[in-house]
């Protein structure tokens, strides 16, 4: 009764397999940020809180959070599987393989040594230092102190282990996947707002407090590369309104 939204968006699927079983989906990256992901309209993978092309844009302040995962992340869903099959970029894998890649990636955290610390542990020291360092107000200093620290949490992080060996609602698995895709949005974050010498919205950089149309006025694009984050920019579609600086 109070999953009745998650049913009729599973209504292809047997109920009784959406209430007594238990299944396997790939894991978030992010809940959400004062960021966008980029994509096209007729390419909607990128959708939800993520993205512009929805009730709440990138900007999600509106407390849409239902809709935004629900409705939208269903139609990401289905657009990415259509593009999936269109595009044969890649060759299709068995759905039996794809599985047990993640079975066996879930055993190998369990199966670990202890290495001394836990995930808790390196969320929170990644907590402490955003916040510390890359709240609304930051510079240069502060977000390289907090670029080392992700760096070193990354190299921890690959030697974490999951203590809970339980194969029913593990939480110490799902915060330790998590974990991951954390790091890698807070990295992203980092070296976008490094390379932003400027202020701009909930950017506001103490050691470039001005807006820099002339200079800035394009999207920052991050990259994953097997060396970090990799940044990029594109330019900004101005339509009806032109861009006007916040004066209250």
């Amino acid at each position: 009764e109070r999953l009745g939204g998650d049913l009729r968006e599973g209504a292809p699927h047997d109920v009784d397999d959406l209430v007594a079983k238990l299944f396997e989906c790939i894991h978030t990256a992010r809940e959400n940020s004062i960021e966008g992901v980029g994509a096209e309209i007729d390419n909607p993978i990128g959708r939800g809180l993520d993205r512009g092309l929805d009730s709440g844009g990138g900007n999600r302040l509106g407390a849409n959070s239902l809709l935004e995962t629900v409705v939208f992340g269903r139609r990401a869903g289905a657009a990415a599987a259509e593009y999936a099959q269109k595009s044969g970029a890649h060759p299709a894998a068995p759905e039996s393989d794809l599985i047990e890649a993640q079975r066996q990636k879930f055993q190998m955290l369990m199966d670990r040594p202890d290495p001394g610390f836990t995930t808790a542990k390196l969320r929170l020291e990644m907590g402490v230092s955003m916040d510390k360092n890359v709240s609304v107000y930051r510079d240069e200093a502060g977000m390289q102190e907090t670029l080392k620290t992700l760096q070193k949490l990354r190299a921890q992080f690959d030697k974490i282990c999951v203590h809970d060996k339980g194969k029913v609602y593990n939480w110490n698995l799902y915060s330790t996947l998590e974990m991951e895709n954390m790091l890698d949005v807070a990295e992203a974050i980092v070296v976008s707002a490094l390379a932003r010498k400027e202020s701009r919205g909930a950017h506001a950089r103490l050691d470039y407090t001005e807006r820099d149309d002339d200079e800035w006025l394009k999207h920052t694009l991050v990259y994953h590369s097997p060396e970090g984050p990799l940044t990029d920019f594109s330019p900004v579609t101005i339509t009806q309104w032109p861009p006007e600086r916040r004066v209250y």
